[in-house]
């Protein structure tokens, strides 16, 4: 299978790089524990770079401040053996690469998208710092749905922000967020604010959490009155993820088409 993030992006060809990255590269960073490098050297099959965008191959501008340097972004597969594990992976990887990286993962016919803002490591100036790592939902290419559709429509590079490095990889990252939160209502948020949109559905992410802890203290807890407890609890949770999701809805003007 293709790279569909590669080709969705459809970057110029002077972006193209097609290199290994060998596993050995992950393996020697150092402070990897032995749980850690049992994953690499088993669940990767293979890493491969395909694109580097810089200042030479595409005309985005650099980005510093004081705490982030946006001077390339690169476009990095993963391709694994198996489907366990793999957001630790997707950390290693992203951490490991000292370059903000819009990953596929890729296992069997299915993909998973991942990314994350990354700001200068103080400590050691060879590897990222990743403020916050977005996972999509595994993609089948073959049968996405309308909403994975737009979203690999929205990715187009001529879709994303020119302005600089940094401003290109956000406005990917706003995509991944609005994909996201399109499992939360029968709608893609064209034209939204993802940034508030996220900070929502956190609200309603945590609030499932909380609900499948008490779900499985629920199924050990064998004392009645506990038991009551926690099924109160569990309702008045519920309740108030329901009404957010209503007044999200509402608020994003979908809420009664």
């Amino acid at each position: 299978m293709t790279c569909i993030l590669l080709e969705k992006l459809d970057l110029p060809k002077s972006c193209w790089l097609g290199s290994t990255i060998y596993k050995k590269q992950f393996l020697t960073a150092g402070d990897l524990s032995s749980v850690d490098k049992k994953l690499i050297s088993q669940h990767i099959d293979k890493v491969i770079w395909h694109a580097s965008l810089k200042p030479n191959t595409i005309n985005i501008r650099p980005y510093r401040d004081d705490v982030r340097e946006y001077d390339e972004v690169e476009v990095i597969e993963v391709k694994l053996n198996e489907i366990s594990k793999v957001r630790r992976i997707a950390e290693i990887v992203m951490r490991t690469i000292p370059y903000p990286i819009l990953l596929q993962l890729t296992f069997e016919d299915q993909i998973m998208i991942v990314v994350g803002h990354s700001r200068i490591n103080l400590s050691d100036s060879s590897k990222n710092t990743i403020e916050e790592f977005l996972f999509t939902e595994w993609i089948a290419p073959g049968a996405l749905t309308a909403f994975q559709v737009q979203f690999f429509k929205n990715i187009h590079s001529s879709k994303l922000s020119f302005f600089n490095f940094y401003r290109f990889y956000d406005s990917f990252v706003g995509q991944v967020i609005l994909l996201n939160a399109s499992k939360w209502a029968d709608c893609y948020f064209e034209d939204k604010d993802a940034k508030e949109i996220k900070q929502i559905t956190d609200r309603i992410a945590n609030l499932e959490r909380k609900m499948e802890e008490l779900r499985t203290a629920l199924k050990q807890e064998s004392q009645f009155n506990r038991q009551v407890e926690l099924n109160v609890s569990l309702k008045r949770i519920q309740k108030e993820k329901e009404c957010l999701v209503r007044d999200f809805l509402t608020v994003r003007g979908v809420g009664n088409e």
